[in-house]
């Protein structure tokens, strides 16, 4: 192997690694009461921290309750109704793929 081709795959895996330790540092601050994984309330949490504003999740029929169902289960890859880290990681990858 040449120079170039170690460097460049040298660099693939600290950019690999440091995605992750981003992706694990953002995962950790939505998964509000540190249980292993995103719930509603986890994200509700966060996001009215983040943005500043209540989040009405009691009405399953409201925008609110609706947009935080779809950002879970667009993640949700098992179906539980939670995200966990795993989930939260392939979703990243697959956007990133797809850029």
């Amino acid at each position: 192997m040449d120079y170039i081709t170690t460097l460049s795959n040298t660099l693939t895996i600290l950019t690999l690694s440091l995605s992750l330790s981003l992706l694990y540092r953002l995962f950790k601050t939505y998964d509000f009461d540190s249980d292993g994984k995103i719930s509603l309330y986890d994200l509700k949490m966060t996001l009215e921290i983040q943005n500043g504003r209540d989040y009405n999740v009691s009405n399953q029929n409201g925008d609110d309750y609706v947009l935080l169902c779809t950002w879970i289960s667009q993640r949700d890859t098992t179906g539980t109704g939670f995200v966990n880290y795993d989930d939260f990681v392939k979703y990243y990858a697959q956007l990133q793929a797809s850029e």
